[in-house]
């Protein structure tokens, strides 16, 4: 029963926020490059904390390509607090709403089922990591939840990278790469590795929208094969909620 409520969020959201801290330089000809200073390099790419600051809420249309699914999904946040996501995918039709402390379903019969409590909160992380993607892997600086270092530059298809690890206070043997374009300051790829194996996410085709620089497709992998790719059709940092997009979803007539 569980899986009914996290299929369709979990295939869009793919990239996960992960905090940065602890110190560490590298060497780059008569430079000296600290940790810091390569966070700030990349936010100040992506627009500046100020903009990315502003960002709460969001309306992103996203085009889905996996080998089980196939379409379209579309996103609305408001501001951390209201969630809702409508999919067409393989042909149907389906979506999640959340509002505060309560949230609905479709289920497969055309009805709707009330999230209980206990899924709710997991649910809100999946749809906040969502949104955080947007803002940059490197956003959300923190010593108290994570600890960083810089590994070394690093070749990977040809090009030249630094690599950031991250691993989680509570959760040292978690770790994830991360790869920066010295070039654009720009984050290309996470790398994550878990007991189950290696989860590979591309971050590519970067454009502006309000200011701040986003990538428009997403490409995540497991063990080498493709999980989804996802491709930006549109997105809104400022979008008008409709009325009643919030509301508790209704059965679908037959």
């Amino acid at each position: 029963m569980k899986n009914k409520y996290f299929t369709a969020v979990t295939l869009i959201i793919v990239c996960l926020l992960f905090s940065t801290s602890s110190y560490s330089q590298f060497s780059e000809g008569e430079l000296t490059v600290d940790l810091d200073e390569i966070i700030r390099l990349n936010l100040q790419a992506m627009g500046g904390i100020s903009n990315i600051e502003k960002i709460k809420d969001v309306k992103v249309v996203l085009e889905v390509d996996s080998p089980y699914l196939k379409g379209e999904n579309t996103l609305w946040i408001d501001d951390n607090e209201r969630f809702r996501m409508d999919a067409k995918t393989n042909g149907m039709t389906s979506s999640i709403v959340i509002n505060g402390e309560k949230g609905w379903a479709n289920n497969t019969n055309g009805g709707v089922d009330i999230i209980p409590p206990e899924y709710l909160n997991n649910m809100k992380s999946q749809f906040i990591s969502q949104l955080e993607t947007f803002k940059s892997p490197l956003y959300g600086y923190d010593p108290k939840n994570s600890k960083a270092r810089y590994i070394g530059d690093e070749n990977k298809d040809g090009f030249s990278y630094r690599k950031v690890s991250i691993s989680a206070n509570d959760d040292p043997d978690m770790n994830t790469n991360v790869f920066i374009d010295p070039a654009t300051n720009y984050v290309r790829f996470l790398v994550r590795e878990t007991p189950q194996g290696k989860q590979e996410i591309v971050l590519d085709s970067y454009k502006r929208v309000g200011g701040v620089l986003l990538p428009h497709v997403i490409t995540s992998k497991f063990n080498g094969q493709l999980q989804s790719k996802l491709t930006v059709k549109s997105i809104d940092l400022a979008p008008k909620f409709d009325s009643g997009i919030f509301e508790e979803l209704k059965p679908k007539k037959k």
